[in-house]
Parts: C-alpha cells; structure tokens; sequence
C-alpha cells in the first residue's frame, strides 16, 4: 500500500554516519552486526547438516564443524567446513568462519554419497560415506589442502536400510558409528490408483515410519565390523540424526535422537526419555529435518550441534535429571561476514513496520513463522541486523503449520510455509498482515495498538472459507475506492476478489492475458499436489505508466501464462533461470489484461536461485532513481537485492529458441 512505502526526500538522503555493508546487486544483503554475525549456513543451499566437528589437528586451538549440503543451487551443494572462532558476548552464542567448501573424492556433487559422517580419531580426521550395503568408503582430511581423499572401501555387516550415520572416538582406541534406519513402512500411497493421500476420515493412507538405531564398534578403521541394534527400530517417528553422549562423571551413557519434525528423544538403559532444558521444557529443534553431532570441547563441555532445513543451533549436556538428560536450551550457532536468514523460503515485504521513516524487512519462511528485520541505517543505504526479531500473535511468536493435514501427508507437517503480504486492512493506519500458507487459506492478522497482532480470522465468500492452492502469496491493493486481492483459484489460475466486509470478499473473475484466456501457472503435466501453487503475486506499476502490472516469482515447474507453452516451463525447457516474471497491464486497472511474461536478466546473465520458489518484491531501497528495484526472497533462505539499472528481459521465445 502507498502509505507504507512511502518515502520521504530526508530519508531518501539520510547517510549513515556508521560503517555498513552496501548493497551489492545480485548478492545477498549482508548483516550489519559487529563482525557481521548472522547464522551459520552455506549461502544458496536449502538445508546446512552437520556431519561431524573434530580438532583438525593437534595444534587446532578450536573445533571445526563440517557440514553437508545436498539441496540448493547446484554450487551450493557439497562438503563444508568451518572453524569455531569464539563465542558472542551478548548471548554466549557459537560464533564460526564462513564455510569453506572441501574436495571431496566423489568429484560432481551429483555423485555425492546419500550418508557420511566426519569424526576424530587418535589425532586424525577421517570420514565413513556411504557406498554399497556390504561397505562404507573410508576418506582422510587434509585440512592444508582441504582435500577429502578415500582410503578404501571397508566391509561392513547390517547396513541394509541404513539413512544416517554419526561416529564419536571412544575409550581404548574404539571408534562407536551410530546409524539410523527405519522399520520398512512404505510412505507414499500409490498415486496410480490413490487421488488423496487421505481417506474421507482424513486418516492418511500410507504408512508412518518409526526407526531406531544401530551401533558398531571399530578399532581399526580399515577393517570394519557389524551394525547391531543399539535403539528398537519402533523407537520414533522417521528419525533423522543420533549422536553417543557417555560421560561417567555425569551418568550418562545413551543415544540423542531427533526426528523430522524436531522432537528430541533420548534412549538409555532405563528407557526412553524427553530431553529437556533446566526448566523442564522439552528441546525442539525449530525446523524440519535435523541431523546432530556432538563433540567434547577441551574444555570438558559436551556440546551438541543441530541443523536441518533451518539454521543451525547448539545445546550443551548438563547432567542427569529423573527423567532423563538435561541440556541448556538451544541457541542459534553464528558465523562471521554472514548474510541476512530468514529460514528456507523467505517471502518478503518491503514495508516501514515500526513506522520510524525507514523501510524494513518483513519476511514469512517455510517454518510458518515472520520476522521482523530492523533498518537501523536509510533507505538508501540500509543496515539490517542478522538477528531479527519474530512477530507475535496474542504475545506469541507466530508459526502456522499445517499439522498432521498437509499437501502431500503429515511428513509435512512442520512446514509452514508462511507467505505474507502487508496492507492495512481496517483503515486504521497500521498495517496488517493478509496471508497464505501451506494450508491453502486466505487469512488475515489485524495489527494492534500494542504492536503485536491478533488471532487471524479467514476471508470467506458467501460464507464459505476461500481456499486456493498451497504456498501462494496474495497480492493487496486498492483499485478505485475497493480493496483488491489476487490470489490462486483452484485451477491454478490468478483470480480477483473484491473486499465487501473485514472478513468477506466477493469474487472479481480470473486475471486475463491479453488472448482473453486465463492466466494459469501450471503446465499440462503437473502433478495434482505438491507442485502446483507455491506462486508469488505482486500488483505494482513496475513500467511507470499509471496502471499495476504483475510482478510473480514462481517455481521453476510452472508455465506461464499458459500451461501448454510459456517459462519457466522447466519440465519441458530444463533451463535454470530467476523464476521472476513481469506482465505488463495493457488495459487498465478495473479491466487489466495482461502481456506475455518476461523474465529478468542480471547484467545480461541468468541469476538461478533455486527451483522450489522464489519470492520478488518491487523495493525503494538503495538508489531509485531509475525507479523500485527488486528484492527477491530465495529458498536458500537468503535475501538477493537487485539493482533496476542490472535488469533486463527475455521473452517466451528467446527461451524456446535457446532450446
């Protein structure tokens, strides 16, 4: 909405006094904490897990922590270390070096192993990778070269189902590998013959695997040995990661396990156990997917490092409790000269939220939750912090999931896939949030005079919920005197509905390419779940002629403006591509009619950001005088500034004809 982007000449002029990191087109937006602090993670990769944290080498004041990355832009993908630089003065928080990509063996990241782990042994770092079900590839560390080199393929009893594995140096010159497997249940329904994963008790048809764990004793790395049961394989619910914590002065002697969506679980021989922190409350990791290490600092604190498809986070073992082990609670492990992370999948808005005269970040993430990142600088020059703050509803954070009833099953459950859009729904001169998610809902959160928001209420027509497809953010605005929203239909098509009361729309008929069609975003072979939807909807005059045009971020299965030929299209292009497409209004902003899609260059190049989604926003931050420039969340969980003056278009045909 206008008044909330508004911006004045001072601010446009404002300089900070104070050093800040500038605005780099085409990167992300950098932290402008004291040592630029921010959370650890591999730039462009959806998920950072930790593999493992040794002592380098003998004179190695400090840990490193490795790391994998298996999902991202290609670049993004493969073997990481990085070195524990201090601890944070404020929070006591781990603070590490930017991530250094290793070379690994393997070569391509497409032969990367499914599994490794990397440990410490008698001085040395080594590494276990998966290779075959009789044998792990044993690999040495060089951390003068950064090279990972196998050694030799080990025999190995009991690795048939085996998904994880972690390995900790143990008394008497043993090595103990953990492994995690699951009971065999098969996940997914058969499609074929299945339209719904559920039944119409809303009971899902598949099955939900539990898992345990395995553990082999080594003494000599090049000979192997036997995974055994350690953990029953009906232990929980699709593990993820384990690690062995023994310590004798403590009393403990047991496996940590966490789980897809987060819970952590301990076993030892008095049972199973919820691990808690020294209030009592259980620890959960915040987004889906986690693996675990855990290492023995020199200074005798047993430290245990979490990561999944979310930053990664550290806990430490204090003891014993009667109901099992206690840990501090967690906290975000950091790095040095890091970016902006708004969790995987940001979908951000340009907005001036704590109505100070400066634009800030507001961005929802797959997690379900918002956050709130402050612009201490200008608009010209913005500083954000690496911390930002989360939003609240009713005085709590906000995190919207799906729960057990998700798009494709309750694997799903933890993600949130949070998409707000920012506009002052009631008139009152706050602005509010009106939202979508993983869920398929329109929803809005009115903003209240204390700041936080309240509960949100559904938009309804006729008095029936509207429910569109999944991970879609709507576009507000207002068109002559009429709030306007544009959302997903059913279909797959754009669609506009008219606000009649706070909770009530009417519908306003599908958006129209310039053919008279509608405008769809799938293509002709999509799948009728997980695939559809995930688009992203801006209305903004982009081209300066007095009409709102359509700015999208789509992923990259999608066609526009028609599911028989358009882009991204990449079922049938296979092209990589920024996935953000402008649609030029050719009629007006009461009866639009859009034109072909046009994609962006970056300095006359492709800019990929990855193929889930990605999230564009028209922007008044940095120089504007050749008008918005973009801001574009990615599912790296990074936010990618992109100067106007860096922008040029492709159409449907020169995409067709590079192919």
């Amino acid at each position: 909405m206008k008044k909330f982007l508004t911006v004045t000449t001072a601010a446009l002029l404002a300089v900070s006094a104070l050093a800040q990191p500038a605005l780099r087109s085409g990167k992300p937006i950098m932290s402008a904490d004291e040592k630029g602090l921010a959370p650890l993670g591999v730039t462009q990769a959806i998920a950072t897990r930790p593999i493992g944290i040794a002592y380098v080498s003998a004179e190695s004041a400090s840990p490193s922590l490795f790391l994998m990355v298996r999902s991202g832009v290609p670049t993004a993908r493969g073997i990481f270390y990085s070195t524990m630089e201090g601890t944070e003065k404020a929070g006591g928080r781990f603070v590490f070096s930017p991530p250094a990509k290793l070379k690994p063996y393997w070569g391509k990241p497409s032969n990367m192993p499914s599994y490794g782990c990397v440990f410490q042994f008698k001085g040395r770092v080594f590494s276990y990778w998966a290779e075959e079900n009789t044998s792990l590839a044993l690999a040495s560390f060089n951390p003068e070269t950064r090279e990972v080199t196998k050694v030799a393929s080990v025999p190995f009893e009991g690795l048939e189902g085996i998904h994880y594995l972690s390995a900790i140096e143990g008394p008497g010159g043993t090595l103990e590998l953990m492994a995690l497997v699951n009971d065999g249940s098969k996940y997914r329904v058969d499609r074929q013959k299945d339209e719904s994963w559920y039944d119409g008790a809303h009971i899902y048809k598949g099955a939900i695997a539990r898992g345990g764990v395995r553990r082999a004793v080594v003494k000599d790395l090049l000979k192997g040995g036997r995974f055994e049961e350690a953990v029953p394989q009906d232990f929980m619910i699709s593990p993820t990661g384990t690690v062995r914590i023994k310590d004798d002065f403590l009393g403990a002697d047991g496996y940590l396990v966490v789980n897809r969506f987060g819970s952590v679980l301990w076993s030892d021989k008095s049972g199973k156990h919820y691990v808690r922190d020294g209030a009592g409350k259980q620890i959960r990791y915040h987004a889906i997917g986690p693996s675990a290490v855990a290492l023995c600092l020199r200074s005798g604190e047993t430290v245990v490092f979490m990561g999944g498809e979310g930053s990664i986070s550290s806990c430490s073992f204090e003891g014993m409790g009667q109901d099992g082990p206690l840990f501090s609670g967690l906290r975000t492990v950091l790095q040095s000269k890091g970016a902006l992370y708004t969790g995987s999948l940001g979908v951000p808005e340009v907005v001036d939220w704590d109505d100070d005269g400066l634009l800030d970040v507001v961005c929802g993430n797959s997690e379900g939750r918002i956050l709130f990142f402050r612009n201490t600088g200008s608009n010209v020059a913005p500083r954000f912090s690496g911390f930002p703050e989360e939003l609240r509803c009713e005085g709590e954070p906000i995190c919207i999931r799906p729960g057990y009833i998700g798009v494709q099953g309750p694997f799903e459950a933890v993600w949130g896939y949070m998409c707000p859009a920012v506009f002052d729904w009631n008139g009152d001169s706050r602005p509010d949030i009106v939202f979508s998610d993983s869920r398929g809902k329109l929803e809005v959160m009115l903003r209240r005079p204390d700041g936080d928001l309240a509960r949100p209420f559904s938009l309804k027509e006729d008095g029936l919920e509207i429910h569109g497809l999944w991970r879609v953010k709507p576009a507000v605005t207002t068109i002559g005197g009429r709030i306007c929203v544009v959302n997903l239909d059913g279909d797959g098509a754009l669609h506009r509905w008219w606000k009649t009361d706070e909770d009530s729309l009417e519908d306003g008929g599908t958006l129209l390419h310039v053919d008279g069609k509608p405008i769809t975003t799938y293509t002709a072979k999509a799948d009728r779940d997980g695939s559809l939807g995930r688009v992203k909807i801006n209305l903004y005059d982009w081209d300066g002629d007095g009409d709102l045009d359509l700015i999208l971020g789509t992923p990259g299965q999608t066609c526009l403006p028609h599911p028989e030929k358009g882009i991204p299209n990449g079922k049938v292009l296979k092209q990589q591509m920024m996935q953000v497409f402008f649609l030029e209004n050719k009629g007006s902003d009461a009866k639009p009619r859009f034109a072909d899609p046009v994609g962006f260059y970056v300095n006359g190049e492709d800019l990929p950001l990855g193929g889930h989604a990605n999230a564009p926003v028209p922007c008044m931050l940095g120089d504007i005088s050749l008008g918005a420039n973009l801001l574009v969340g990615c599912e790296s969980g990074r936010l990618m500034w992109i100067s106007r003056g860096d922008l040029t278009t492709f159409t449907i045909k020169d995409r067709y004809d590079k192919r």
